[in-house]
This record gives C-alpha cells, structure tokens and sequence, in this order.
C-alpha cells in the first residue's frame, strides 16, 4: 500500500486539504478533493505546499488528472530540493 501524508496547499487564493504520497526531494504527487474548476486551476502552479506542519515549500504544480472518486491528482516539483532528513523523516512514519 503507498504511504499517504496530509497537509495544506495554497496555490493563488485557493487553499486546501491535500493526500501527499510518492513524495522524494524532488517532488511529490497529491490529491486534493473535487472542487469547482476554479480552485483546481489555481492550485496549477506555483504553490506552497504544507506535510503536516513542515513547511512551507514552496512549488510548481501541474494538473495530472482525477482520482475514480472525483479528487483532482497533480504532480508537485519543488522550487528547492528538500532536505535529506525531511524525506527521511516522513519516509519513517
């Protein structure tokens, strides 16, 4: 089963709840639950991104699709690479 995080995102004025999964120094994929086309398209791009309450990060956000439930799917490159005991640490939990 992969690994699931929470955490925060804002991208513009949209903020919101996000599954973070896939996650290394580089990027990471998250999920952020349906909303309307707006707040999806403001969460494409540049954003900040929140795991748990490390943060920010800050990176740029590209719209991959849909989960089959509905949730909007994205790919997350970071604008610096993380620290290596940042992704250790949520790679332990």
């Amino acid at each position: 089963m992969q690994k699931v995080l929470y955490g925060d995102c804002t991208g513009g004025p949209a903020s919101t709840s996000v599954r973070i999964c896939e996650l290394d120094g580089e990027s990471c994929s998250f999920e952020a639950d349906a909303a309307p086309s707006a707040s999806r398209d403001m969460l494409n791009g540049p954003l900040t991104l929140w795991i748990g309450a490390v943060g920010p990060f800050h990176a740029t956000a590209t719209h991959t699709g849909a989960t089959p439930a509905g949730a909007s799917r994205y790919l997350a490159r970071f604008v610096e690479p993380l620290d290596t005991a940042i992704v250790r640490h949520f790679s332990s939990i």
